[in-house]
């Protein structure tokens, strides 16, 4: 160090300063890069928690679509077996409304030939080709029986159209289809629609979107095929999807950065939706015209491999489109990471986007979400330049004040100071403060010295504080334990009826199904589903009023029915779940029956009287609250599908030995 000898104070303050300066500059920049680093990444993890999210909620609402094309089915054939096989078609024949190409039937109680296109009623059509024979009555019969349970399906989704078409070269539509549209329904088995399902592995399948030529924008069928008794193919459930209708209710949430770009593709990269009104119009005007759509998100040397396929398959003329689906379609295709980076525009470095895609498992679509760098850093890189331009500006100014007080009136005083304070955070607080400064280190010293006095009387008050402190924590504990059990029985409990509510029925379930408790043969439980009937008619005739007070009379007839053992709570509107513990399940269909008549003797507050169906079911080893849940609402179904006020089990000579004709 003796080099530094040979420069005078003031060079070496100077350069103090300077290589301070340089220091800060740089941690600036590095705290910026940092910051901007750390800024992306957060992004990207937000986008991709929010684009799986989004994912996950559409596979869900498709998923439920597709099952109620199954529910369908299976309701359908289950009318069509109990009709029997020389079933009289001279009902229908007297129905029939004939036209060119088929035959129509409107199932509205009146048949009316003039019935308007897409009126709430279930239409079949009969191809003119088909021999009109009892069979085919006989399906019409089952359509006929089904027709609210595809009216309640729709109603709930609201999608577009349900149909059921059939080897027979039926079909049955909802809603509505007039007699001058019926061509379009002949020989259904050869339509779109009828070939989208999965045969092979008799499951649903899911249509490629297509443009509907009728204005309602990008559709996709799913269909299920159902199968006789004989295991013979029967017929196909379909189920449209307006595209739009279903991502505009999911989508809006992606959004968590101005001039984001969301787009949701196909499997092989055809268009579906966007975010954005002009890529949503590029989609309409280019597919307007074709059935199948010819709009792709994908580059040039893979549209050439589509256009072998059909040589009117086009590309965005939006390049960064085609970019982004394409880059996403190219890490899909090698299992790489779908949260990147992503240049936009490679013969720029401005064109910068965080890309987060995620597939949706049950059609194999893809929501891209992409914002661009500059919504995400925002304004950060240009602070970071003007930050250092001032600090330069300022470092410069200061320094050359600070640099000739530096060692003389702080260093020393300073030091002194850090012993003083590390000697006190010792406990130490016998000390002799030097007295020769004046000015603010003068006053410094002083109120160190007021300080150590305040700390040595401060120690003494502490012991005392802490007692006290222990005491008031204490009783501040044990109100809160109070509380929170007040709030956990709320947190159990149905405000209207005071019945435990579908959470703590959720847990006591899960709880009645632990593998340790189910091994053991006393510890069996049943489960009793109940759903009142024709409530909706309640609410409708005397309001929701009288509707509350039927629920709450019905509540106060089941706790006082059943036993202190059993968890009786509400599921959800008119529908009831009671947990059994250590009941089998014929004590358990008597506790049913019992509860059945005690409600159809009852008078209900202006309503009179009130039957409730009910479902019956028993939990076994291995059971899942699902598959219990779903034996038990398949009993209550069966109970409402044989004429309502009674009990079914899901074990059907146990139910038909405990529950009346209704």
């Amino acid at each position: 160090m003796s080099f530094l000898y040979r420069f005078n104070t003031k060079q070496i303050f100077l350069g103090i300063v300077l290589a301070e300066a340089a220091a800060i500059f740089l941690l600036v920049s590095f705290v910026f890069s940092v910051l901007t680093g750390q800024t992306k990444s957060q992004a990207l993890t937000d986008m991709e928690a929010m684009t799986r999210s989004v994912a996950q909620q559409v596979d869900k609402e498709l998923n439920k679509v597709a099952l109620s094309t199954k529910i369908i089915s299976d309701a359908y054939m289950q009318a069509y077996n109990n009709l029997p096989e020389q079933f009289d078609d001279q009902l229908w024949r007297k129905r029939m409304h004939q036209t060119e190409t088929s035959w129509g039937f409107f199932h509205d109680g009146q048949n009316r030939a003039e019935t308007p296109f897409q009126s709430e009623t279930l239409t079949s059509f009969v191809d003119r080709n088909t021999t009109f024979d009892q069979d085919v009555a006989r399906q019409i019969a089952a359509a006929d029986a089904v027709k609210y349970l595809i009216q309640g399906v729709y109603n709930n989704y609201r999608y577009s159209w349900v149909y059921i078409s059939t080897e027979d070269d039926l079909v049955h539509i909802y809603p509505s289809v007039s007699l001058e549209y019926s061509s379009a329904s002949t020989k259904p088995t050869s339509k779109h629609w009828y070939l989208a399902a999965d045969f092979e592995n008799r499951s649903y399948g899911w249509e490629e979107p297509y443009s509907d030529l009728g204005g309602q924008g990008q559709m996709v069928t799913v269909s299920y095929p159902f199968y006789d008794q004989n295991d013979q193919l029967k017929g196909v459930t379909s189920h449209d999807i307006k595209v739009q209708q279903l991502l505009d209710s999911f989508l809006k949430d992606i959004e968590l950065y101005d001039n984001a770009t969301i787009i949701v593709t196909s499997q092989y990269g055809k268009a579906i939706s966007t975010n954005q009104q002009r890529y949503n119009d590029e989609i309409e005007n280019r597919n307007k015209d074709s059935y199948k759509g010819v709009l792709y998100y994908i580059a040039p040397e893979r549209l050439n491999e589509l256009k072998l396929e059909n040589p009117d398959f086009v590309n965005s003329s939006f390049v960064e489109l085609n970019r982004l689906s394409d880059s996403v379609m190219h890490r899909l295709a090698n299992n790489q990471d779908l949260s990147f980076e992503l240049n936009i525009d490679p013969a720029s470095d401005n064109e910068l986007y965080q890309v987060s895609a995620v597939q949706i498992p049950a059609t194999g679509w893809t929501i891209i979400n992409a914002v661009p760098n500059a919504s995400i850093v925002g304004t950060l890189d240009s602070i970071n330049r003007q930050m250092q331009i001032a600090i330069a500006m300022i470092l410069a100014c200061l320094y050359a004040a600070i640099g000739f007080i530096y060692y003389s009136r702080l260093f020393v005083p300073i030091h002194k100071i850090s012993s003083i304070a590390k000697a006190i955070s010792g406990d130490n607080l016998d000390h002799k403060l030097p007295t020769r400064y004046s000015g603010e280190m003068g006053n410094l010293f002083k109120n160190f010295a007021h300080m150590i006095e305040q700390l040595k009387q401060s120690k003494a008050l502490a012991s005392r504080y802490h007692k006290e402190l222990e005491e008031e924590v204490q009783a501040r504990t044990e109100e809160l334990h109070e509380k929170n059990k007040l709030l956990e029985k709320i947190a159990e409990t149905d405000a209207l009826t005071q019945l435990s509510n579908r959470n703590k029925l959720w847990r006591s379930l899960a709880e009645a199904l632990d593998p340790t408790d189910q091994q053991k043969p006393e510890t069996v439980t049943s489960v009793i589903m109940l759903d009142i009937d024709h409530f909706k008619e309640v609410n409708d005739t005397y309001g929701h009023n009288t509707g509350d007070m039927v629920l709450q009379e019905f509540a106060k007839i089941l706790q006082n029915t059943c036993r202190e053992t059993d968890i009786i709570g509400r599921w959800g509107g008119e529908e009831f779940l009671i947990i059994c513990p250590n009941t089998q399940q014929d004590a358990c269909l008597q506790l049913a029956e019992t509860i059945r008549t005690r409600i159809e003797s009852a008078s209900f507050p202006q309503v009179g009287k009130v039957t409730a169906s009910f479902g019956v079911g028993l939990c076994r080893i291995n059971d899942s609250i699902d598959t219990v849940l779903e034996r038990t609402d398949e009993a209550l179904y069966q109970a409402k599908a044989n004429g309502r006020n009674q009990v079914c089990s899901s074990d059907p000579e146990r139910a038909s030995e405990a529950s009346p004709t209704a």
